[in-house]
């Protein structure tokens, strides 16, 4: 009997924990003195990290106090729309809040998130710092073989010849692969205007390296894809020199997490029941089909 009233004491704190959290993330955080604001990309670039992104620069971005962006981005890109809408919340910063926007890249600074940043102010790198792949991919998958061998019987209806392209049910078409290489054709071309617009470089410049290759920040350096070789820090001591907040300007960071909320996702980890009652839908399954920005290595294969 006591461990079920134990059982149901956890159950019904940890539902309450969830909506509290949930209450305390959507509310406005102070900010209590002039700062720099610390936004990260971080992961796959899917429309959750977008809209947050978007979130953050709405709340905070336009406040007296914050004196300028400084964006941390460890990501292999992602999808292109997520891609886009970060790369237009950039240009928006700058004409809106005349605010400047640096950048900071960690490890790997690739495909969509090279697009989601062109737009700054001014880009840092490391020199080993992974950047690039500068392409557009799609993946798909034809399970015929298997439904047959599984003696399966698949029926697929549609009105409209390539309402079902890319179906995993049988073999793509000639047709529709020239309708997805002409879709991604497309994308990729958005992609380098965004690079001429964004670091004020030619089309030819640009023709050089957008061919989905993988190089080094020292490369990105020497193709006008970055500004300076510099570590984390180094980009904090410029933005706030730039902004007149010295060299050891503040940090706002809005995703920082509270005691309460460090509390809680330690429960999280512990109580392995809880991951059962809350599941997450993985994201490499989300961006199957989708045209995107991304780093070949890190979709999962099939």
């Amino acid at each position: 009997m006591k461990k079920k009233l134990i059982f149901c004491f956890i159950l019904c704190f940890s539902l309450t924990a969830c909506l509290d959290l949930n209450q305390i993330q959507s509310k406005e955080k102070a900010i209590k003195q002039n700062s720099i604001l610390l936004l990260r990309i971080e992961g796959i670039i899917t429309s959750e990290l977008s809209e947050q992104f978007m979130e953050d620069v709405r709340k905070y971005a336009g406040k007296d106090r914050i004196k300028g962006i400084l964006i941390r981005v460890n990501s292999p890109g992602g999808t292109v729309g997520a891609s886009q809408e970060i790369n237009s919340t950039i240009l928006e910063i700058k004409k809106l809040y005349k605010k400047p926007v640096y950048v900071s890249g960690g490890d790997l600074v690739a495909s969509g998130a090279v697009y989601s940043i062109v737009s700054a102010n001014k880009i840092f790198v490391s020199p080993g710092t992974l950047f690039g792949s500068i392409g557009v991919l799609m993946q798909f998958s034809n399970m015929a073989e298997l439904i047959r061998w599984a003696k399966m019987e698949v029926y697929n209806l549609k009105a409209g010849e390539f309402k079902d392209s890319g179906s995993p049910l049988r073999q793509m078409t000639l047709r529709e692969r020239e309708l997805f290489e002409k879709l991604m054709e497309n994308t990729l071309e958005q992609f380098k205007s965004s690079i001429v617009e964004g670091r004020k470089m030619e089309v030819k410049e640009v023709e050089e390296f957008a061919d989905g290759r993988i190089f080094s920040g020292a490369d990105a350096l020497e193709f006008g894809l970055a500004d300076s070789l510099g570590t984390f820090n180094q980009a904090i001591r410029e933005i706030g020199e730039k902004t007149g907040l010295g060299s050891d300007p503040d940090l706002f960071d809005p995703g920082a997490k509270t005691p309460y909320e460090k509390f809680f996702e330690s429960l999280s980890a512990k109580t392995p029941f809880l991951s059962k009652l809350f599941p997450k839908i993985s994201q490499f399954d989300k961006l199957s089909g989708q045209i995107l920005y991304i780093l070949p290595s890190y979709i999962r294969p099939y």
